[in-house]
């Protein structure tokens, strides 16, 4: 039976005098220093609570870019892909919206965000924020659009409104109601995606013109 120094010393001194047990000396095995191993696992915890924080939340990694957006004739179109949540109170004004405009189609369910304008869905697949009027006017020039008549719009056509002159909103032409006239798909402000009439929304004092692509 193996005893350590210490119970050896304690038996010696509790025996009969002049009487040792004699029992082999049998070294305790040194104590591990368990720092490093512990430190080294907190570490690789911490980078895997990092690595999943980063899957879980993108955003972080870059909330505002410029995408490299350019005309027919190469001339840089000026924008912002901005990932930020929008404002406090966004889906409290859609709410007012949709009370204001009942016969609009409210594609509230898109929006709200700051990802993209109106401009944004119509020259840039709901992608970016164009935000410069210039930069409209540079695409409609650019691109070889042609205005039309509102008698001979289509749907796929482009909606321009403006207002005193300077280019304010914009949208795509869904639908053409007999006796009525075009209905828009647009995205108003940072808010929500809506299928109107030109003088349904906020933009209903603006000039509206229709203009159409060409190759």
């Amino acid at each position: 039976m193996c005893r350590s120094m210490s119970q050896i010393v304690r038996l010696s001194i509790g025996s009969p005098a002049g009487a040792f047990w004699c029992l082999p000396l049998v070294r305790e095995p040194p104590k591990r220093n368990n720092a490093p191993a512990a430190a080294l696992r907190a570490a690789r915890l911490t980078v895997i609570g990092y690595a999943k924080q980063r899957r879980a939340m993108p955003a972080l990694i870059q909330i505002r870019a410029e995408l490299d957006l350019s005309t027919r004739r190469l001339r840089h179109i000026r924008n912002e892909m901005n990932r930020e949540p929008p404002l406090a109170g966004a889906r409290l004004q859609i709410e007012q919206m949709k009370r204001d405009f009942k016969t609009a189609i409210h594609r509230d369910e898109v929006g709200p965000c700051n990802t993209f304008n109106c401009h944004g869905l119509t020259f840039g697949s709901r992608r970016t924020w164009i935000h410069r009027p210039a930069d409209v006017q540079k695409i409609l020039d650019d691109d070889d659009y042609i205005e039309i008549d509102k008698t001979k719009v289509k749907p796929g056509d482009i909606a321009i409104f403006r207002k005193n002159g300077e280019i304010d909103h914009s949208g795509i032409v869904v639908q053409v109601v007999e006796r009525i006239g075009p209905r828009i798909l647009s995205k108003w402000g940072f808010l929500h995606e809506v299928v109107h009439f030109p003088w349904e929304g906020p933009y209903n004092e603006c000039q509206v013109t229709y203009h159409r692509v060409t190759v």
